[in-house]
């Protein structure tokens, strides 16, 4: 009888699960935290048969609105025990289900978990790694992976002062355990690349593409220099280069994908560390390069990321040779692939590569090149489409746009003006940036060089005055580079003269010219005299020294100014009173500022 009621009683907790489950899968917030709290109660119970586990892990898995920090503590103790007999047999299908639950779980209930030295969070994750069942490994590496990237995130950002210490001391000591065990979650990934099964090496690779696409490493390791004596450390990079390599082999295609893309990430940091001064780190870039090739059996979807993973390579400065062996290989794939119906979702990103690919390529493919890329580019303006391009902070990321800015400042194609538009509707946030580096004011002269060209055409359409009216001037004022400023406002002047409609626009420019007149004159080299060609300004070379980051005083944007101010006025014979008073004002600061100024106004009296 006994047995009977436990098995009935077994029968409706198993119920209730399941139907809390398909509630929570089609409506997060229909659940509330009672019958929540209590149906997790019941189902991690000692006495929980294994289906109501899972389905309670399950639940969990799903994050109902509905819970708090009680019941998710109720959730990572179950984990955490069932973690901790990941050994006994008859685990596997309990663990699949629970180790997805790190993924959900609050950050700072994780942190805490692996801060507990006496539970031992290292031994358990180790134990679901090397569990004896394919599935738990592969679950366990690649949760954990995720969870060690935002824990290393948030340990980084504040570290670990949401905890009570007794002692600052104590914090450090903590967040250094942590530390390392999160280093250690990496190392398990290494290893099972290197000599795991082809279901969990796969796993790995994946892991470790996604860390090192998300980390700066190969980005800080590009700015030091090649440490002269690397080799006597690195003597044992090439057999464990090519072990990881013969392991990624024996993967399927689809998986061999992530282990290309990582392993040419690790061999563009082995030749920037190394200057490619050791043979084995220069064998394994040349096996690289010519066992990655892009064969007839690979389809579109494969060739993009195989493409990718070559380039990623041959963006090194010591890979110029291959450069030239691999343009042409690498340009008819991607053009391929551009145009497919069924590679939109990737498009964005095969432009990027394509558009990297314009320095390296010869006249012939450059032709062959430019004609897709402007294609797609312009076909970026679907509003259906959810991505676009975006311009991040690496050097890497101003070389393509300096690339694609370059192609559409000297080519011709019947999308040509429509890719412009697109291009400079994608990168228009580069005017709101209060950068002052020198990186940054590049870019803005070559946004504003591809807007110049755009508004010369002999009939700008009408989008392109909207996108001029509507969405560059009201940035203008923000840009920080001051001439960049003053050739925005002139073709403000020149191409959209209903601005802000009616007069107004006469005087919302008439202010923007005073300000920068008053700014010029208010400025520390205001009142001397401009700078020559003669001087150590960077013009003719001679070092660093002396030489502006960001464009000063010069007597071309004075006289601009006093350009748009003759513009306006010939607009609109009501500033004349005005523009005679700002005159004045700019006359007595200099004496080379007083000639100009009496020539003009000159011509306005």
């Amino acid at each position: 009888m006994d047995t009977k009621a436990v098995d009935g009683d077994a029968t409706k907790v198993l119920q209730r699960a399941s139907k809390q489950v398909q509630t929570a899968t089609t409506k997060k917030h229909a659940l509330t935290r009672t019958e929540v709290f209590n149906l997790l109660q019941e189902c991690f119970a000692p006495e929980a048969t294994t289906p109501c586990k899972i389905l309670g892990f399950r639940l969990a898995g799903l994050a109902p609105s509905c819970i708090t920090t009680e019941v998710w503590q109720l959730i990572l103790d179950a984990a955490v025990k069932e973690l901790a007999g990941a050994a006994a047999q008859g685990a596997a299908p309990v663990l699949v289900h629970s180790i997805p639950v790190f993924d959900v779980l609050p950050l700072t209930l994780t942190l805490g978990f692996l801060q507990q030295q006496e539970m031992e969070p290292l031994k358990k994750i180790q134990a679901c790694v090397n569990h004896e069942s394919i599935d738990v490994r592969c679950v366990a590496l690649a949760t954990f992976s995720r969870v060690s990237i935002l824990c290393t995130k948030v340990l980084f950002a504040r570290g670990l002062t949401r905890f009570p210490f007794d002692s600052n001391e104590a914090r450090i000591v903590a967040q250094q355990d942590v530390t390392s065990i999160l280093i250690d979650i990496w190392k398990l990934n290494l290893q099972a690349a290197e000599a795991e099964a082809p279901e969990v090496a796969a796993v790995a690779f994946s892991n470790l593409a996604h860390l090192f696409g998300r980390s700066h490493a190969i980005r800080s390791l590009s700015s030091q220099h090649v440490r002269p004596r690397i080799f006597l450390y690195t003597r044992g990079a090439y057999p464990r280069f090519g072990m990881f390599k013969a392991n990624a082999q024996l993967l399927p295609m689809n998986s061999q994908l992530h282990a290309m893309k990582w392993l040419s990430m690790v061999a563009y940091m082995l030749m920037q560390k190394s200057g490619a001064c050791t043979p084995g780190i220069a064998i394994a870039i040349v096996e690289l390069d010519a066992t990655a090739a892009v064969g007839t059996n690979a389809s579109l979807t494969q060739a993009y990321p195989i493409c990718e993973a070559i380039a990623i390579v041959m963006q090194h400065p010591l890979q110029t040779y291959n450069r030239l062996q691999w343009s042409s290989v690498l340009v008819s794939r991607l053009t391929a692939i551009i145009r497919s119906s069924t590679m939109t979702r990737q498009r964005h990103d095969v432009i990027r590569v394509q558009v990297l690919l314009l320095d390296w390529t010869n006249t012939l493919d450059f032709t062959n090149v430019v004609g897709p890329a402007l294609d797609s580019i312009a076909g970026l303006e679907n509003p259906t489409y959810p991505k676009r391009l975006v311009l991040c902070k690496s050097s890497q990321a101003y070389e393509i746009f300096r690339a694609l800015v370059e192609a559409l400042l000297f080519c011709s194609h019947p999308n040509h003006p429509q890719a412009r538009l697109v291009v400079l509707q994608q990168f228009v946030a580069v005017l709101a940036n209060k950068s002052t580096t020198d990186l940054r004011t590049a870019t803005l002269v070559l946004f504003t060089a591809l807007l110049t060209q755009l508004c010369q055409d002999s009939s700008p359409a009408p989008p392109v005055l909207d996108f001029l009216s509507n969405v560059v001037l009201p940035l203008a004022p923000k840009v920080p580079s001051p001439n960049v400023r003053v050739q925005l406002y002139w073709l403000g002047l020149k191409f959209a003269p209903n601005h802000t409609g009616g007069g107004g626009h006469s005087h919302t420019i008439m202010a923007w010219v005073e300000v920068e007149l008053l700014a010029l004159q208010t400025s520390k080299d205001g009142a001397g005299l401009p700078s020559s060609t003669t001087y150590n300004d960077g013009v003719l070379g001679g070092g660093d020294e002396n030489v502006h980051t960001v464009d000063v005083h010069v007597l071309g944007r004075f006289y601009a100014l006093l350009q748009c101010l003759r513009c306006l006025l010939a607009k609109d014979a009501s500033l004349k009173q005005r523009a005679v008073q700002i005159l004045a004002q700019v006359r007595v600061r200099n004496s080379i500022h007083r000639v100009i100024s009496d020539t003009y106004e000159g011509h306005i009296v």
